[in-house]
Formats: structure tokens, sequence, C-alpha cells
């Protein structure tokens, strides 16, 4: 227990830091519907969770009373135009001042969702921290999302494979996302943690007691705070089924789910929830609904891998496509090939999962069409989309246990696959965050060394954020490699 603990403390003030840079590093209220979502915060840990209906707006408006400095600032400034930075989006009057405490009546597009989240990020920022100021709701938020990753990753942390694979799966998108404030960024953290209890169960080759909990608690908590996260639910439980033999725990899983669903329906009920929004319905036949969306699927995983900001502007190219490379490359290492039957399992699997992953938008779009229009963006599919290395490289193989968590004895170096994917990995992450740093500081045509930097967002200059980040990623890759030498001298 007690080294567990110390694992668990460990993996997350490296994960801790590595999201606060994110955090300072991203332009005020730079993340998708991140006004909303503080306001929301603010209010719902002030006791007004519910607001008053902001009529002529759309059933999911509320208004709420929020400092005037949380409510000034807008992105709209900066937000469709890459090439500005955000320094237009500072706070007006500026939070700490005497003017910060005048109150304001404001919608936020956030008044009915589940409130979870919402009351539990702005209580901590209400006991810590400044209730007017926006930056303490990101902190509060990207610390609680540090702490479901680590959870995951010590969850692996006697298969340094398995945590390279955990690691490798976050896309360059999900990176930002754990930056800022949205309930989506708690439930892809959450997913991540539930895709691990599906690579132990893969690779035990049964579903333990303990794992069938550690994939629907997770859940559980992710349909709480956003109830779309069933949809990633439903693709563990059938890689489950596919790969192990769950046999009567199988039931564990839904357990704590099913209570989660039955609390968000209890709530959408209470609270009068409409899903309709006449702004981007269309009214079209149900062919042209289908056509449109498959169309757009193409668009949705450049989207998911590396869509930033308010689909503003994207990850770079070279970050992007290396992504993808590693992790062909990690299942081309790691696919189970030692016996046929266990390969066909992985394939069927595998089919499973990329199923639901491509069809949940069009189902979700081209039913709601009418209510809600071809709202679906790339983040939405990212639950799903973290559990790709689970699905696809998981196993018992005697090979991949052997060459990759060293479980066979012999040598003192890493595996060299290992070590380049966790190279590899850090490259990405380290281009996107710097590339974010720059559009947000001077401007996507500004200077790679952040020359002129804007540094109305953050608390010391955009290229300290950046140094004390490559520092921490060096960190984390040392610390991977070392304990991937260690293991395989056991």
């Amino acid at each position: 227990m007690r080294s567990t603990l110390r694992a668990f403390l460990i993996r997350y003030a490296l994960v801790a830091a590595l999201l606060v840079t994110w955090s300072c590093g991203i332009g005020r209220y730079g993340g998708p519907d991140e006004p909303a979502h503080v306001l929301r915060a603010y209010a719902a840990a002030h006791g007004d969770v519910l607001g008053d209906p902001a009529d002529p707006l759309p059933p999911g408006f509320r208004f709420v009373s929020v400092p005037a400095a949380l409510a000034s600032g807008d992105p709209a400034c900066y937000r469709h135009d890459p090439l500005l930075t955000s320094r237009c989006a500072a706070a007006n009057p500026a939070p700490g001042t005497s003017a910060g405490d005048d109150m304001v009546r404001v919608g936020t597009s956030a008044g009915l969702t589940p409130p979870l989240y919402h009351l539990f990020v702005g209580a901590v920022v209400r006991l810590v921290g400044d209730p007017a100021d926006s930056a303490w709701y990101r902190l509060v938020a990207a610390l609680l999302h540090a702490a479901v990753v680590a959870l995951a990753l010590t969850r692996m942390r006697h298969r340094p494979a398995g945590m390279a694979l955990v690691v490798a799966a976050i896309t360059p998108a999900t990176w930002f996302l754990f930056g800022v404030m949205n309930p989506n960024s708690l439930e892809i953290a959450l997913a991540l943690l539930g895709w691990v209890g599906v690579m132990r169960a893969i690779e035990a080759a049964s579903l333990s007691q303990r794992d069938a909990w550690w994939i629907g608690g997770p859940a559980a908590i992710a349909i709480a705070i956003r109830p779309i996260a069933v949809v990633a639910l439903l693709a563990m439980v059938l890689v489950v089924e596919l790969r192990c033999r769950p046999g009567r725990r199988r039931w564990l899983i839904a357990a704590a789910p099913a209570i989660a669903v039955l609390a968000g329906t209890v709530w959408s009920t209470a609270v009068g929830m409409q899903v309709d929004d006449p702004r981007t319905a269309v009214d079209q036949s149900l062919w042209h609904n289908v056509t449109d969306v498959v169309t757009s699927l193409p668009t949705t995983a450049v989207e998911a891998v590396g869509s930033l900001g308010w689909l503003e502007y994207r990850t770079p190219v070279v970050a992007s496509f290396s992504w993808l490379g590693i992790v062909v490359v990690l299942v081309l290492v790691l696919v189970p090939t030692d016996r046929p039957w266990r390969l066909g399992r992985a394939v069927w699997s595998a089919c499973a999962w990329a199923a639901i992953l491509v069809m949940t938008p069009v189902v979700f779009e081209v039913a709601l069409a009418g209510q809600v229009g071809p709202i679906w963006q790339g983040r939405y599919s990212l639950p799903i989309l973290v559990g790709v290395t689970a699905v696809l490289t998981s196993s018992r193989s005697r090979r991949s246990r052997s060459a990759v968590d060293g479980a066979a004895a012999g040598g003192t170096c890493p595996p060299a696959a290992l070590v380049a994917a966790m190279i590899g990995t850090a490259l990405v992450e380290v281009v996107t965050y710097w590339a974010t740093v720059r559009r947000y500081a001077v401007g996507t045509h500004g200077s790679w060394w952040l020359r002129h930097a804007s540094d109305s967002t953050t608390l010391i200059v955009p290229r300290a954020w950046l140094l004390t980040h490559l520092m921490v990623v060096g960190a984390i890759v040392g610390l991977g490699v070392r304990r991937s030498s260690r293991t395989r001298r056991r």
C-alpha cells in the first residue's frame, strides 16, 4: 500500500506539473466552451446551481450572477483569427481588485448540464483561490485531470510497456484539453483509467472483481458528469466480452454506471432538460443527413487527433502524423500473434471498437439533426479513441510480455521499441505544446522563440513556461526509461 501511494504521488507530481504548464500556456478562455463552464462553476459553488431562464436564448442557457471579472475578456476577440494573440481577452476589471467584486448577470450555455464537475471545481476554487480569477478554475481542473491520469499510470506501474501504451494513446488534442476547464476533459481522463482496467483484464484473460470495478467506477463518474460517456462504456464492455471470459462479473461493470444513468435521468427530468438548439438545427431529408455526417467523418478524425482551441487551429501536421505513426508501430510490435485464436479475438474486438468509434457521431447527428444539427466534434470521440492501444495490443502474448515488459530475464537495456515510443511520444507532446504557446503568445505567424510575446494570461513569461515544460517532459521520459530498465533486469 505504501509503495503504491508513493508511486502515485511521484506520477501525480510529474503529470500535474505537465498539465499546469499547459494551463498557463493556453490563452485566457482558450478552451472549448471554457467561459460557460467557468461561469457555471462559480454559480454552482455559490449556491446558484440552476440559474434563471435565459430567454430568448436556447433552453440550455441560464442566467447566473458572477463577478464582473469572470464575465469580461470575451475570447471571440482572438478565437477566430489564429494570427492574433490572446492579449485582448484579459479580464477587465482585473481579478483581485475591488471592482472585481462587482456582480453581473450573464448567460451560460452550461446552465442545465449535470453539476458535479462544476460544483467540485468551483468549491475548491472558493476554498483556496480567487473566485473572480478564471485562471484558478483552470488550475484546479488541470490538477483534477492530472490525478486521474496519474492513477491510470500507477495501475500500470509494473508494466513499462503498458504505461507507454497509455501515454501513447493520448492524442495531441487531448493534452490540450487536459489543461483547460471542461467536463469533456475529465470524461476523457476517466475513460483512459477505464481502458487501463480493460488492458489488465485482457492480460489476465479473465475479468477479476477488482478490474470490473476499475472499469465501471470511472465510467460511472464520467456518466454522472457527461451522460454521453455511456457510449465509451459500451465500447469497453464489448471489448471485454470479446477478449476475456467475464462470466457473472460482467454485471459488476454495469452496477455503478446504472446508478449514474438513473441519477442523470432524474436530474434531466427535474430540470426539464431539452435537447434543442434552433441555431444549429437543420431541416433536410434523412438521406442528406446521413450523407453529410459520413462525409464529415474525416474532419472528425482530424479534430480528435489535432484540433486545438475552439476548432480555430490545429497542431502541426508533423505532430499529428507522428502520433499516428507511433500508434501504428506499437500495434505492429505488440499485436498478439503467438496463437491464431487469440489474434482472431483481437481482430473482432478491434472491429467492434472501431464500429462504435465511427458510428457514434453518425447515429448522434442523424438522430438529432432536427434538434441540434451537426454539432459533433472530434473531442467527443476521444473517450473511445483513447482505448486504441488497449484494444489492439493488450494480450498475454509471450512475445509481447518478454520483449517489451522484460518479463523474461536477460539484458540490461530497455527494448529499443519502448525507448523509441517514449521519446517519440514526448516529442509529439512538446511540439504540440510549443505550437500552442506560440499561437496564444505571438500568433501562428509569430516567432517560434516567442519574441515580443504576450504574457497577459501567464504568471511568468511564456518562454519560461516552455523551458519548464521541457524539463518536466525530460524528467518523465527519464523516469520511464529507468523504470523500464529496472523491470527488465528483474
